[in-house]
């Protein structure tokens, strides 16, 4: 693999691109590589092999995830930031996945860009395509990055001690991320490179991708307002699902709906089969019922930025630099 573990990136990409292109015999495996769009990748390291059993399938499908996410990549790179590495898996949480199951995965995918400064998180749906829910963590700001051999996860131990659990990467995806955030650990700290952050892991601003300060609801740098997350918790605890079709969780508000509607339909029944003697049983059932989607909504409220429906016109991005 050849992998790149400088932190500054000033390439010729077009001349890059097309040696690289050139050197691929696989005209499959080049045809796919050339849909991708003009932007900062390296190459060499986006696609390590290009060859041998089942190559092509690995590289349709990277392309593929690449692809989805390229409409936000002019927005989230900063100059001579280049991309390295992209791979996905799903953000893990031991509440949403105990109370969702497998429906907490629907609101839970992320796709990981790896770059010379930092890794990249964007929340996207099943067809990859991202959603409004984006952060960064700068490679300066994390301890460790964990994948055991047999475990499933993948742990990001940061500066702040606090830790990000993420499930669903293949075995050799992890094996990569892991190897190559030692490395920009140690690199960032030699050049005494640093990114304009404001804790370990930023939420990043759903209109010009910069990042915003923590527990604040409007960005600074281009007045984007953002859902408050008491709000949509208020909304689940009047009607579980209220939250989240506010939060724009459609279908995992649907499913929400019908076990709602399902669990109203039996308490009916019990009130009508027990009289009002089931009515103090019937309350507990529903405080209960509603406080956890409460709390579970503002738990997925709080991961990141949501732009409220009510806000004003954005004013142009700002340019931004690192240093």
């Amino acid at each position: 693999m050849k992998i790149d573990n400088t932190v500054m990136a000033r390439r010729d990409y077009p001349s890059l691109r097309e040696e690289f292109l050139n050197g691929l015999k696989d005209a499959k495996v080049r045809a796919a590589i050339e849909e991708l769009g003009p932007y900062p990748y390296y190459l060499p390291q986006l696609f390590p092999t290009t060859k041998g059993w089942g190559m092509r399938r690995q590289v349709r499908n990277r392309v593929k995830l690449i692809r989805a996410i390229e409409p936000s990549l002019k927005s989230l790179l900063f100059p001579n930031e280049e991309v390295r590495f992209v791979c996905r898996g799903i953000f893990y949480s031991f509440g949403e996945q105990y109370l969702l199951g497998i429906f907490s995965h629907l609101v839970n995918q992320t796709v990981f860009i790896f770059t010379n400064f930092r890794v990249i998180m964007l929340n996207v749906n099943s067809r990859n395509v991202p959603r409004h829910m984006k952060w960064h963590i700068a490679y300066d700001q994390i301890l460790e990055f964990t994948s055991g051999f047999l475990s499933a996860a993948a742990v990001y131990k940061l500066k702040d001690k606090k830790k990000y659990t993420f499930t669903g990467m293949t075995k050799q995806d992890k094996a990569t991320a892991k190897e190559y955030i030692a490395e920009m650990i140690v690199r960032t700290k030699t050049e005494e490179f640093h990114m304009p952050q404001y804790q370990s892991r930023d939420n990043l601003c759903s209109n010009c991708c910069k990042p915003v300060p923590a527990k604040q609801y409007t960005c600074p740098l281009c007045s984007q307002e953002f859902i408050l997350p008491w709000k949509p918790a208020v909304m689940s605890l009047i009607l579980p699902c209220l939250g989240d079709f506010y939060l724009g969780h459609t279908f995992l508000g649907i499913i929400e709906l019908i076990a709602y509607i399902i669990s109203w339909g039996v308490l009916i029944n019990i009130v009508a089969e027990e009289g009002t003697s089931a009515l103090p049983i019937v309350a507990i059932i529903l405080l209960v019922e509603h406080g956890l989607d409460a709390l579970l909504t503002l738990q997925m409220a709080k991961k990141g930025l949501t732009p409220a429906t009510n806000a004003p016109p954005v004013m142009a991005p700002q340019e931004d630099t690192v240093r």
